[in-house]
């Protein structure tokens, strides 16, 4: 019996001790009031918020280069051989549709022109006499044959005539001054499309043969985006996605595109596939030709509660906020509210199944320990 009464009464100590173990650790761990001073939240910069809705996106992230449609790159050509007068352009200049690059000069210039006043001499005689044959022919005066032979004479003079017209107005000259004798020593290439000259292969007084491509003008409008996704990625790509993208030389500066095509063949080398997007609200004049970049496609999107990342504060793998209590003349007192932060975008985290407190702190809260 006494034995039993001993064991009782040690078992109830141990218990107690355990309860009160128990109770102190539970108050501890309740007690997740902070208190600041004032002095201290000036100091620190420190502000109010709450949270908001915001955007947040799935992206997958890739790399690639600006590239020019082939419909981008115009070369320029003499349209009659001649000797390089002057060049009135620079490499890199941005030339307008309709500017005058190069003046040429030569003997062949001075020919066609000659064989089109010729040209139209003749078919003005000839056409005079075909007129005149048909009315006898209709007539009756002539036979077939005499009128026939006529109508040939006329239309291959038409043809050698109109052959040179097309020669003088690829050249830019004014035919009606020609046909009076006025001829031009030289003619002037002009720019086909406004864009930037990316080479110029010929200086004053070289000769130039029509197939010579004395000049580049690359159109920036026709640049558009090539992106490398790996083969795990293609199945989240479809067309019409948004893409955000930066350039190597400039990261700071977002453009945006968007998916037009998506490549049918895997590059067994890379396991990547080609995807090409349109540029939208892009400054070109920024764009190299085949500047490398780094984008991320925007393949969903959605709202979420979010605060900015600086209103977290980590400890022990975990994260807090401060929620405002009370505060005084001197001090401000906090609450300490455990979180499951999520996404983050922009500087703001996803706020997952918590309910956040209405006003918490936002800003200052990087000299802050728990």
């Amino acid at each position: 019996m006494n034995f039993k009464i001993y064991f009782f009464i040690i078992t109830l100590f141990f218990v107690s001790c355990s309860n009160s173990s128990e109770e102190n650790s539970e108050s501890e761990t309740q007690t997740t009031n902070i208190t600041i001073t004032k002095e201290q939240f000036a100091q620190e910069n420190m502000r109010y918020g709450q949270a908001s809705f915001m955007k947040f996106t799935n992206e997958v992230n890739c790399n690639g280069n600006i590239v020019l449609q082939p419909i981008g790159i115009f070369e320029i050509n003499p349209s009659v051989p001649g000797k390089i007068k002057n060049i009135l352009v620079r490499t890199g200049q941005l030339v307008k549709k309709g500017q005058i690059l190069f003046e040429i000069s030569g003997n062949e210039i001075i020919e066609i022109q000659r064989g089109f006043a010729e040209a139209a001499g003749v078919l003005f005689r000839l056409e005079s006499e075909y007129k005149r044959t048909k009315a006898l022919y209709d007539d009756k005066i002539i036979s077939e044959k005499d009128f026939m032979a006529k109508e040939s004479e006329y239309k291959i003079a038409k043809a050698n005539y109109s052959a040179l017209k097309l020669k003088v107005y690829s050249m830019g000259l004014n035919t009606t001054e020609i046909e009076k004798g006025e001829f031009y020593n030289s003619y002037r290439i002009k720019s086909p499309v406004e864009g930037y000259i990316s080479a110029i292969n010929i200086s004053n007084g070289k000769f130039a043969e029509q197939e010579t491509s004395i000049a580049e003008i690359i159109d920036p409008t026709k640049f558009h985006l090539h992106l490398n996704i790996f083969e795990k990625d293609v199945s989240k790509i479809a067309v019409n996605q948004f893409i955000v993208f930066r350039l190597i030389n400039n990261t700071k500066f977002e453009y945006n595109a968007k998916i037009s095509f998506i490549g049918k063949t895997i590059n067994p080398e890379t396991k990547t596939i080609s995807v090409f997007a349109d540029l939208e609200n892009t400054d070109f004049a920024n764009l190299i030709n085949n500047i490398y970049v780094e984008a991320k496609i925007i393949t969903e999107s959605d709202s979420a509660m979010a605060i900015p990342d600086e209103a977290i504060i980590y400890s022990e793998e975990e994260a807090f906020v401060l929620e405002f209590v009370t505060e005084n003349e001197t001090e401000i007192e906090f609450k300490k509210v455990k979180i499951e932060p999520g996404r983050k975008n922009n500087g703001y985290t996803e706020i997952i199944g918590n309910k956040i407190p209405e006003k918490i702190l936002t800003s200052g809260t990087y000299n802050i320990i728990l």
